[in-house]
């Protein structure tokens, strides 16, 4: 994502990308590997001055992260005169704040004396977002960009006669993405002679997945569950035609590009009310938002949709444009050129 919106926001700027950890070599883009690979950005080697200089005469910085190296760093030797704009990415959620508390308390005082008087800008991908920062940043400047996607595919019009009813979870595997309720409200499903089977697709925790398939044992589903693993962006591209819904029952889920790429296909959508992008879903009628997360709600949420299978769908390929970067990149013109 930070790539394809670097290569996007080039239509409005001459722009250049530093990345602190691993990255992908492309044009304009300098990458200084991380101290033991950590997540906060944290460079082996000092940075060198060519890119303190790059920071001091540009006039737009762009962040992308909240709890990283490359936030004060920038802070530091960015001009005074630019314009910033922070992309949070979900990091100050309340959800994420229950780790490293301490770590955060002190490195968000660091960040406002830093911040203070800029020309600064918290850029946010949903309300859901919006609304937990600005309980916490309350004088700060807040402004919803949503994400763009790159869909490259013709999207597919769903029908209520296909069958068997194929499902499919599109995710990193981890606890909090509650693939475990995508599996019992399978289950259920068949329990009433409903006829479906589901797809997971991700790569991430071992020890999660182990447990999933465990549990795919446990309910004698294992004929009715398909583990693809990681997909690249093609295979995705293949996968997601076949399906009929989407399932998302995340406890946390900032705004879940899986999401927005299975609405561009035109494929029907459940999320729970953690997810962010619940809020297309209701406002498009793409889907259903389901507030409990149990597989019962799951179960009844999917034999909703199941029933009006192609209207959900038509409302998924009329609204996917929204979802483009031609429409997000106004946004960005709008806040970045005022």
């Amino acid at each position: 994502m930070v790539k394809e919106s670097h290569s996007s926001l080039k239509k409005y700027f001459d722009n250049s990308l530093v990345v602190l950890g691993q990255g992908i070599e492309q044009e304009n883009t300098t990458i200084s590997p991380s101290l033991f690979n950590n997540r906060y950005g944290v460079p082996k080697r000092i940075l060198r001055n060519s890119i303190a200089g790059m920071l001091r005469e540009s006039e737009v910085i762009l962040i992308h992260g909240f709890y990283t190296f490359v936030t004060l760093y920038a802070l530091v030797h960015g001009s005074r005169d630019a314009k910033y704009a922070l992309m949070p990415h979900g990091s100050l959620e309340e959800y994420q704040w229950r780790n490293n508390r301490l770590l955060k308390y002190l490195f968000r005082k660091i960040f406002i004396v830093l911040a203070k008087n800029r020309d600064f800008v918290f850029a946010v991908a949903s309300e859901s977002e919006k609304l937990s920062i600005s309980k916490q940043f309350p004088r700060w400047e807040l402004a919803v960009m949503g994400l763009g996607i790159n869909y490259s595919g013709v999207p597919t019009v769903r029908v209520n006669k296909e069958t068997p009813l194929k499902l499919v979870s599109v995710s990193r595997i981890a606890q909090k993405k509650r693939i475990d309720i995508c599996i019992s409200a399978l289950r259920l499903l068949r329990d009433e002679g409903i006829p479906a089977e589901l797809h997971i697709a991700g790569g991430g925790e071992e020890k999660i997945l182990d447990s999933l398939k465990e549990l795919v044992h446990s309910l004698e589903l294992d004929e009715y569950v398909h583990f693809h693993g990681h997909l690249n962006r093609s295979e995705m591209m293949d996968l997601l035609p076949l399906m009929h819904t989407f399932l998302l029952p995340s406890e946390n889920e900032n705004f879940a590009i899986a999401v927005a790429e299975a609405i561009c296909d035109g494929l029907p959508t459940i999320v729970s009310s953690n997810v962010a992008m619940h809020t297309f879903v209701e406002a498009h009628g793409t889907g259903i938002v389901i507030s409990d997360l149990s597989a019962n709600t799951l179960k009844n949420a999917i034999l909703q949709v199941s029933e009006s299978l192609e209207k959900y769908s038509l409302n998924a390929i009329d609204s996917g444009y929204l979802l483009s970067w031609e429409v997000v990149l106004d946004r960005w013109e709008q806040v970045l050129c005022k």
